[in-house]
């Protein structure tokens, strides 16, 4: 396979976060602006959040779970994930996360 320099790849990427209570497993792709929520506390999951906004070190991702308006934050600087929700009944979380894994190139 031959690929052109000017080819821009959708590269996925993974990330395991933790924090004391919860275990998270994220997928993401700048390319397809999306993030995908893969795994809660060991339950296979998959919630998508688009990427509204996003820079080489971080995104902001919206979606929905339990139908609460969500936000995963991801800072690649501080290695650190958030998930935020809009609602005085959400929950907002905060878990450290190991470096990103390139799980495919595309």
């Amino acid at each position: 396979m031959i690929l052109s320099p000017n080819k821009v790849m959708a590269n996925i990427y993974k990330l395991n976060c933790k924090n004391t209570k919860n275990v998270f497993s994220v997928i993401y792709s700048y390319k397809r602006s999306s993030a995908i929520l893969t795994s809660v506390n060991g339950s296979k999951t998959k919630v998508k959040f688009i990427m509204g906004q996003k820079t080489n070190n971080s995104f902001k991702s919206d979606g929905v779970i339990s139908k609460l308006k969500t936000s995963l934050v991801y800072n690649k600087e501080t290695n650190e994930l958030s998930m935020l929700q809009a609602s005085l009944r959400g929950k907002n979380l905060f878990l450290k996360c190991s470096d990103p894994k390139l799980i495919k190139e595309e």
